[in-house]
């Protein structure tokens, strides 16, 4: 595992869990909001050991219930199966974020019993995909995902950050077209406070009504909607 860094203490990244959060190095897309740039390139080295890592997590299970692997795309980490199965073994929860690019990855750690909550980020309508994360992507992706998901029962949600210019009403609407459902949604608020295209550091968030415009919009392809990171 080619380790990013380790926020030791979360209330917000898994639901209604405690947890540490592991960010792994390296991404496979280029979003232009991204709030994490400095995680995108590839590394073949870490400063933080797997080993060191688990020993750190071992020693504050008395303070935390969970742990979230994110990044970067934990799904480029060729031992990130190995891995979550460690922390099962260790007692934790554990949760996934990921960008639905390597379905065959989720297969598998679905399939081996390595995660209880997995968040799949959908970016932007389909239409915008390619062009938003700066690289070719397959929409169907995140449908053989969720296909996935529900097949084992697992439980996971969908989450959407509210972009302007990159997500709006139509967007949402579009998503809830492809992929609505008996399924949880997250519309996530945009954090220009640092992003990879520092363009966007310039830009206003959308405000509370706006933010609610496209929750109501959610709410006619979505079973279950909630805003995050909303004042």
């Amino acid at each position: 595992m080619i380790i990013g860094g380790l926020l030791p203490f979360s209330t917000i990244d898994f639901p209604g869990d405690v947890s540490s959060v592991i960010f792994t190095q390296g991404c496979n897309l280029r979003c232009p909001y991204c709030h994490n740039p400095e995680l995108i390139p590839l590394k073949t080295e870490t400063e933080i050991s797997s080993l060191e890592i688990i020993k750190t997590l071992e020693g504050r299970k008395n303070l935390v219930d969970a742990v979230v692997i994110s990044g970067g795309e934990p799904t480029l980490q060729k031992d990130l199966l190995e891995f979550l199965i460690r922390l099962k073994t260790s007692s934790f929860r554990v949760k996934l974020d990921t960008n639905a690019s390597n379905p065959e990855m989720v297969s598998s750690i679905v399939f081996n019993d390595a995660v209880d909550f997995i968040s799949v980020d959908v970016k932007t309508s389909p239409k915008k995909y390619s062009q938003m994360v700066g690289t070719y992507f397959d929409f169907t992706w995140i449908k053989k995902t969720i296909e996935i998901l529900e097949k084992a029962s697992l439980k996971f949600e969908l989450r959407t950050t509210a972009v302007p210019g990159i997500v709006g009403k139509e967007d949402i609407e579009e998503i809830g077209k492809e992929i609505g459902g008996d399924r949880a949604f997250v519309i996530q608020q945009f954090n220009p406070s640092k992003t990879l295209d520092q363009a966007l550091g310039k830009i206003k968030p959308y405000d509370n009504k706006k933010i609610l415009e496209l929750i109501e919009i959610a709410e006619t392809r979505f079973s279950r909607v909630k805003a995050r990171g909303i004042l």
